[in-house]
């Protein structure tokens, strides 16, 4: 049956697609957008026109200027702006919604599936590529990280596997501008975000441990090669570079002067829990229960505790691994499949092994960085098990009858099916299930879908508004297309201080203040106490003002998300 559908992966393809774009844009205003999800849209908006000022040029220096057209080089000190060079023609014709925005991110969803497709055929070939492309297609984690895009997540997917189908074009055929190309995307991945490192680190180091032979006889007198590479890699990569270089370190700096502490409170050292709290994210991801949890937590993880639906996506990717290495023992599959396996297994481990060392904190999004290896690892397990029992009549020993080796063939065949088909089925459940729990709570905290009630809100009140939190302006930037003026001065008063005069000059003007409540606030991830809050009250308690109430909006499960404040 498998080896039927290989003269019809194209069909395959099209119905993966289809799936994915079904299952991602279903209810697209839901969750409510997020700040991260913005951050290159809002520079994009603002070279396409749209009055958004520019407290959101994290690297100011970067930005080049066209006319009154401001493109930045780099979003933040470890992100390239793709993403934002994508939206810019995007809203020169179409506005700055969050449809527009997330159809847009589904779109480049699709890409990925589609380049996942075309490397794993070439690489495995069209039985692996379908069964790969069919799990990710249908992987909750993938269509809700890549339909609200807070990584960047989509740029780096298409950059990865459209490297990947550039170097193993090089390798199948030795075309040394495949190898080119591929070590230019390399770079590029970079550029896009630094932790494509993590990726060319353990790729690297699992192709000269399961690949070396291969390797070297592909590079054996290849120096001029392996120099144009080098380069190729550097131009794709030279923004990033440059910035590194002229900042003395770029995004590592902070990893390097503060290892054992970063700016989020993770020590680098404890690297045991930090690789337990890594895979235990790796598992949640995989059986589609992590986006759930996250968008019914807020950012502080003291939101609404939903049901899980477990799919069993990650023990079979477990079975995967432990299948042909049993088959291997009973000398049923060759070494060079098993090394395929152990390589790709491999590969998953070394990235989630670096990704413990961080600057900043363990962002769950970090982890689509091993997608879509785990997928392909069960194509491709999937496969081998099932020919290796193809043929159940060759190499019988004397003792076995035919007709009993042909019923165990059957059965292993069978459970193949039936363990792939479960797999998907239990993927498409978590992924229902997700949908259900927006549905039911429109999504918690920094995720609310009230953040669209307090737009309207604001805009109606016509007046200036200053965010006094983290996850708030650049979210009401966008929502309001900036007819809003909003500025965020929470970091401002993010640590205490005697000094109160910025917040007395605050105080003294006609200006909304905006607050998440209590529960949901964004500072507590980088100090004890909401101390913006504090010195709001404490400010306007010294210039004996009062503080009026205007507005408390609530989210789906009737607990107060936003407040709006004025002083008299």
């Amino acid at each position: 049956m498998i080896q039927s559908v290989t003269r019809w992966w194209l069909v395959f393809l099209t119905a993966a697609l289809a799936i994915y774009f079904v299952l991602a844009s279903h209810n697209l205003l839901l969750p409510g957008v997020y700040y991260d999800e913005l951050l290159q849209v809002l520079p994009a908006m603002s070279a396409a026109g749209y009055d958004v000022g520019d407290e959101f040029y994290q690297v100011p220096g970067s930005i080049l200027q066209f006319g009154n057209t401001r493109v930045p080089l780099m979003i933040m000190p470890y992100t390239g702006p793709f993403e934002a060079l994508i939206f810019i023609p995007l809203f020169a014709v179409f506005p700055p919604t969050v449809i527009t925005v997330r159809l847009t991110f589904i779109v480049l969803g699709m890409a990925t599936i589609a380049l996942t497709f075309l490397a794993t055929r070439k690489a495995f070939g069209a039985r692996v590529a379908i069964i790969a492309g069919l799990l990710l297609a249908t992987d909750a984690g993938y269509i809700f990280y890549s339909r609200a895009d807070i990584g960047p997540i989509n740029t780096m997917m298409i950059i990865k596997m459209f490297m990947l189908l550039a170097l193993t074009l090089w390798w199948h055929s030795g075309k040394q501008r495949w190898f080119y190309i591929g070590a230019f995307l390399a770079g590029l991945g970079v550029y896009d975000k630094a932790n494509f490192v993590w990726l060319l680190i353990a790729g690297g180091l699992v192709i000269l441990v399961f690949g070396y032979r291969e390797l070297m006889e592909r590079l054996r007198h290849r120096w001029r090669m392996l120099v144009v590479g080098a380069l190729c890699f550097t131009l794709g990569a030279a923004p990033f570079i440059g910035y590194v270089l002229l900042t003395g370190g770029g995004p590592f700096k902070s990893l390097f002067s503060s290892f054992e502490k970063t700016s989020l409170g993770v020590n680098n050292l404890n690297m045991m829990e930090n690789l337990d709290t890594r895979a235990a994210s790796l598992w949640e991801l995989l059986n589609g229960y992590l986006g759930q949890r996250e968008y019914t937590s807020g950012f502080s993880d003291q939101g609404i505790v939903s049901e899980r639906w477990f799919a069993i996506q990650p023990y079979v990717l477990l079975l995967a691994v432990a299948a042909p290495v049993l088959l291997y023992l009973r000398r049923r599959v060759s070494m060079s499949h098993l090394r395929l396996i152990l390589g790709l297994a491999a590969l998953i481990v070394v990235i989630l092994f670096l990704s413990i060392f961080t600057p900043t904190n363990f962002s769950n999004n970090h982890l689509l960085v091993i997608y879509p290896f785990p997928h392909i690892l069960i194509a491709y397990a999937a496969v081998l098990i099932w020919n290796t029992f193809a043929s159940p009549t060759q190499n019988i020993p004397t003792l076995v009858t035919r007709d009993a080796v042909s019923k165990t063939s059957n059965i292993v065949r069978g459970a193949v099916l039936l363990t792939l088909m479960l797999t998907l089925i239990g993927n498409f459940l978590a992924t229902v299930r997700v949908h259900q729990v927006l549905e039911t709570t429109g999504g918690t905290g920094m995720w609310s879908n009230a953040i669209y009630e307090l737009n309207d809100y604001l805009e109606a009140q016509n007046r200036d508004v200053v965010c006094m939190d983290w996850g708030l302006c650049y979210n009401l930037l966008f929502l309001s297309q900036g007819r809003l003026n909003t500025t965020d001065r929470w970091k401002q008063f993010l640590y205490p201080s005697s000094d109160l005069s910025q917040m007395e000059t605050l105080l003294q003007e006609d200006k909304l203040f905006v607050f998440h409540s209590p529960t949901y606030t964004g500072v507590l991830v980088i100090t004890s106490e909401d101390y913006p809050r504090q010195t709001f009250f404490e400010t306007t308690r010294k210039l004996n003002g009062q503080v009026r109430q205007l507005k408390v909006i609530e989210q789906g499960n009737g607990e107060p998300v936003f407040e709006v404040y004025e002083v008299q």
